[in-house]
């Protein structure tokens, strides 16, 4: 038997033909936002446990979503390092006869996607939200025309600019779910396509960055925006931002605490009491501790503890609390908790009123003594407006459970005032300075901040719009106002990930345009085979078609429930793949029991002839050929019968007479009529297959194709031979079986024996039963040696891949491959 290196390659190499040389190993291992003094205790601490910062919740929330996408084994994550696998199951249940997957996802349909953008529509919005939307539409002008792919606009240069060494395209991202809410689709879809192709490279730069800002503007856009679109690409992004964020809270001592009370105790569907407690607990301290109230009018704030005194000094990042302890009374909450927003409400709206340019300072001082004229002061420093969310966040909350109109007007009044004072003319909208006496001072930072576009105008047009849109019973908002749905099950499908079911063990096999592995399903132990085929390769070699093709036929085989061919559980397809899953066949090639015997007896080449008869005629009969019979596409399970495999070559046929033109197969078993240079003159039929099959049969008593002679043969010394059909027969081959393929293998199709019932009355065939061959019943006269479940001696050791880790491309051809 020639060593797999003689043999000419494939004219065009099936996908899964394997091809590394032996020897190599597969291993399964290898080796913020400022708010108060630092000193101070009101905000900086009792704040930051009830919003605290709101990391802990959308990690929580991140680790739910992307459990359902990929698991700790997963191949994205060997980029970052090597994970050992998990311990497979060493007991495998017994294979079922059908294997059903977990719904896949996918981005959505046209349809779906129409269903999802509906209640978006911008024909059904009212008055103030279309002018919301204005506000949003030349928020993002600036943006994308000067700063687009930036962190931020730079108002002052209008120009983008980002963290030094890791712009991450903040405003991008942060805005994303923003456009999508308020109607701006071909705007959304475009910033998406962004992050697709993209993203990923930014997450791994080597700059420093915000944990906190990264996670509630960059995870939380991501994961809401998936949340509203259905995008995959989305979620996938996110999972490794996520992952290239764990460090922080899995490689330090201290963690990265951080509470979000309210928020947790929602998610849990108000299942975890403790978290109740908590919140409840904070609240009560700060009413206790940090409420005051100004003179001579009785404005409500909340101040702060410096080292045991009271402050009296509100931050605008203070006005969230009406809005978070309405939504607390909103959920059985004291009735108090609303008194105290109310109160609060009216002081920030006062924060705005009060001021000559109608914008509200960073920081407010509250006058608490007699005999004063004023509630409160404002210092020449603190009097700048960043165009924070705060106060229309609450506004919104406000209005949605008291559905008192004020908080309403409250809300076009500001918005005015941002109009007015902070709206450029090229596009964006700038920070202000000088806002309590004025004249205002425009570009009183340079960055136009993401916040803007993702929290202000997204609350802004929230107040305005139904209860229906976001409701507050079913939707949580973290820090940078990113919804998210209380009930799981209101999330889009997850996508399918390999690792989530199986564990990925031994590649067995690799072609052209993929490999084969073996894996083990989770859940039962079972082990399969799992044919993996490049998406980009299909495309560029223009083999969908033959891709449909082979999938097509292996369910109908399956269905046939056919005795010699690997069945067949369905395909999926995962970033940059099309996946089958298969049978696995343990007894390894025929090609290796070849090579191991030199050349096999009459009785056992007979064995397997017998079988692949019967399988070529059912092709036949079921209406396709095959095209690539060889030694390699012949697997012997662990019984010693056969399974055929690879029907990436199988044409779908009519009638006995259907043609087929194209150049594929392997060269040493082509039949001369497929040698024809001209694809227009070159004509064929499917009793190629037994030319194929009187080929491999020749070289398995032999221990050689019949028509290659020695190891550097030519492509055109090997097809004149075919074409001349001049063989040389060895003398140790039966007469009757040398008669069976002379017949077999004229080069004249009219006079070449390719009748089934023929070859099956052929006197080397006498004697067999050909109903026990069916029905597998004849005794193998050999079994391979296997040594434990999942046992892949029997292949090629290949090394492992991780090709499933390279950078996404637009979702990966979604629409091409729609079918699998």
């Amino acid at each position: 038997m020639e060593p797999r290196a003689r043999r000419l390659s494939n004219m065009r190499e099936a996908p899964m033909g394997p091809a590394a040389p032996r020897g190599a190993k597969y291993s399964r291992s290898s080796s913020g936002r400022v708010i108060g003094s630092s000193s101070s205790l009101s905000l900086s601490v009792v704040l930051r446990v009830l919003l605290g910062l709101m990391c802990v919740g959308l990690i929580v929330q991140w680790v739910s979503w992307s459990s359902r996408l990929e698991s700790p084994n997963n191949g994205w994550m060997t980029h970052l390092r090597r994970v050992e696998p998990e311990t497979p199951v060493e007991t495998p249940a017994p294979t079922p006869e059908v294997f059903e997957f977990e719904p896949k996802a996918s981005d959505p349909t046209h349809a779906e996607e129409k269903r999802r953008r509906a209640p978006y529509d911008p024909a059904l919005h009212n008055e103030d939200q279309k002018q919301v939307v204005e506000m949003v539409q030349w928020a993002w002008k600036g943006y994308a025309t000067y700063a687009y792919g930036h962190d931020s606009l730079n108002v002052k240069t209008m120009t983008g600019t980002g963290l030094p060494d890791h712009d991450m395209a903040l405003t991008l991202v942060d805005a994303l779910d923003t456009l999508y809410i308020v109607g701006m689709f071909d705007e959304f879809d475009r910033a998406s396509e962004w992050v697709a192709n993209n993203m990923e490279q930014r997450i791994f730069l080597s700059g420093f960055i915000s944990l906190f800002e990264t996670t509630i503007r960059l995870m939380g856009g991501l994961l809401s925006s998936y949340y509203l679109s259905g995008h995959v690409h989305l979620l996938t992004i996110a999972n490794k931002l996520g992952m290239a964020l764990s460090p922080a809270f899995t490689e330090y001592d201290h963690g990265m605490p951080d509470k979000d009370f309210d928020i947790v105790w929602l998610m849990s569907d108000k299942k975890e009491e403790k978290f109740k407690t908590e919140y409840m607990t904070a609240v009560d301290g700060i009413m206790d501790k940090l409420v005051g109230k100004s003179k001579p009018n009785g404005l409500v704030f909340i101040g702060e503890l410096v080292y045991g005194k009271f402050e009296p000094k509100m931050d605008h990042l203070v006005c969230f609390v009406p809005g978070m302890l309405t939504l607390g009374y909103m959920n059985g909450m004291p009735e108090e908790h609303l008194t105290l927003a109310k109160q609060l409400m009216e002081t920030c709206y006062q924060m705005y009123a009060q001021m000559e340019v109608k914008l509200a300072p960073e920081i407010m001082y509250f006058n608490m003594k007699e005999n004063v004229e004023e509630d409160f002061l404002v210092s020449a420093t603190d009097a700048f407006n960043l165009l924070r969310p705060e106060t229309v966040e609450s506004l919104m909350v406000m209005y949605r459970v008291t559905k008192d109109e004020k908080y309403r007007e409250y809300g076009r009044e500001i918005m005015r005032a941002f109009e007015k004072n902070c709206k450029l003319e090229r596009g964006g909208y700038a920070s202000v300075g000088r806002v309590a006496k004025g004249p205002v001072q425009v570009g009183f930072r340079s960055e136009m901040e993401s916040f803007f576009i993702a929290e202000t105008l997204k609350y802004l047009f929230l107040l305005f719009s139904d209860d229906s849109m976001m409701p507050l019973d079913k939707i949580v908002f973290n820090t940078e106002a990113h919804p998210f749905p209380i009930d799981h099950t209101a999330m889009p499908p997850k996508p399918f990930s390999l690792e989530s079911y199986f564990y990925l063990l031994d590649i067995v096999g690799t072609g052209m345009l993929g490999k084969v592995r073996m894996v083990q399903y989770k859940r039962t132990g079972v082990y399969y085979a799992l044919k993996s085929i490049k998406k980009k390769d299909v495309l560029s070699q223009n083999m969908i078609p033959q891709l449909e093709a082979e999938r097509d036929v292996l369910e109908k085989m399956t269905d046939l429930k056919h005795p010699f061919v690997a069945r067949f559980f369905g395909s999926l397809q995962t970033t940059l793949h099309v996946h089958f899953l298969l049978e696995y066949v343990p007894g390894g090639e025929l090609f290796h029991r070849l090579h191991a015997m030199s050349r096999l007896t009459d009785d056992e080449a007979k064995f397997y002839a017998t079988e692949l008869v019967v399988f070529i005629a059912d092709c036949h009969a079921n209406g396709f050929m095959y095209r690539d019979l060889k030694p390699e596409n012949i697997l012997l399970d662990a019984d010693g019968h056969i399974k055929v495999v690879d029907f990436g070559f199988a044409k779908p046929i009519r009638s006995s007479s259907d043609r087929a033109s194209s150049s594929v197969g392997t060269p040493q078993y082509l039949a001369p009529e497929q040698l024809t240079i001209s694809k227009t003159t070159r004509s064929y039929s499917r009793i190629v297959d037994w030319w194929a099959f009187a080929c491999v049969l020749y070289e398995m008593v032999n221990g050689s194709p019949p028509f290659t002679t020695r190891r550097d043969d030519s492509h055109f010394e090997l097809y004149t031979r075919i074409l001349a059909g001049k063989i040389s027969w060895p003398r140790h081959m039966h007469a009757t079986l040398k008669d069976l393929l002379r017949h077999m293998l004229q080069p004249d199709p009219a006079k070449r024996l390719s009748d089934v019932e023929a070859i099956k009355q052929h006197a080397w065939f006498e004697g067999v039963d050909w109903e026990a061959v069916r029905s597998r019943e004849v005794i193998a006269p050999y079994t391979p040696v296997l040594g434990r479940p999942g046992d892949t001696s029997n292949f090629d050791e290949y090394p492992s891949s991780t090709e499933e880790t390279e950078p996404l491309d637009n979702n990966s051809f979604r629409h091409e491959f729609r079918h699998f």
